[in-house]
Formats: C-alpha cells, structure tokens, sequence
C-alpha cells in the first residue's frame, strides 16, 4: 500500500517535470524565433 503511494507520488512528480521542461522548451522557441 505504502510503496504504490510512493510510486504514484513519484510518477505525477515526473509528469509536472516533463510540463515544465516542454513549457521551458516552448518559451526557449519563441524568444529565439
């Protein structure tokens, strides 16, 4: 029980990283054009 609450934890951590990263990543292409 314990180890699955982590790994949910674990794995929406990693879906806002990658939001952030592409978010980053956009803002990147559009102020180099």
């Amino acid at each position: 029980m314990v180890r699955s609450h982590i790994a949910e934890g674990s794995s929406k951590a990693l879906i806002m990283g990658k939001r952030k990263l592409l978010q980053m990543l956009l803002l990147a292409k559009s102020t180099l054009g």
